[in-house]
């Protein structure tokens, strides 16, 4: 039942022998014009195989159902218009506050997060930022401090205020990492 097809027994030392429902696909012409070998046909129909790569992303912050109660305090997150840098925006924004220095704004809050925190850093889309930022110069301060704070995994009133254009696009969801000896 294996029947001889002469392309492919040209292509090789010896003969090669198909089955016949294959060696029928071949008599197409359009199959075998711009495709070497044959490799392609044991791959028929499907995907081709180990080229598939998903993300696969969890979090168990947020999750009442999981055994963390660390429940979340804020989103923080800042919305700047387009064309403008944030760190200068932000600068802009402590000069026109009446602060030389973030150090001197911060001694003169006392609004911000007490303790340390955990930074989550949040996926958020634009319309999302938008109706979760500060709309007022004093919020937008207040948030800009809190995401100066945020290293890439803690937050912490006793830190530098450290503003890169990174940490400061960045939403940031801040839970207090409490009652984990509690019963």
């Amino acid at each position: 039942m294996h029947n001889r097809h002469p392309l492919l027994a040209t292509r090789s030392a010896r003969p090669l022998a198909l089955p016949s429902l294959l060696h029928d696909l071949l008599q197409l012409a359009d199959l075998l014009r711009d495709l070497p070998g044959i490799g392609w046909l044991f791959n028929m129909g499907g995907p081709m195989s180990r080229r598939r790569t998903e993300r696969i992303r969890s979090t168990l912050l947020g999750n009442f159902r999981s055994g963390i109660k660390w429940p979340r305090q804020y989103i923080v997150v800042l919305h700047f218009p387009e064309g403008i840098s944030p760190v200068e925006f932000v600068e802009e924004l402590l000069e026109k506050s009446g602060f030389s220095t973030p150090v001197e704004a911060l001694k003169h809050r006392t609004d911000l997060p007490a303790g340390m925190h955990y930074c989550h850093t949040k996926k958020l889309d634009i319309d999302e930022k938008q109706r979760i930022a500060p709309q007022t110069d004093d919020e937008i301060l207040r948030a800009a401090l809190i995401l100066g704070l945020c290293g890439p995994n803690f937050y912490s009133p006793d830190r530098t205020v450290i503003w890169t254009e990174g940490r400061l696009t960045r939403a940031v969801g801040l839970y207090q990492p409490t009652g984990f000896y509690e019963d």
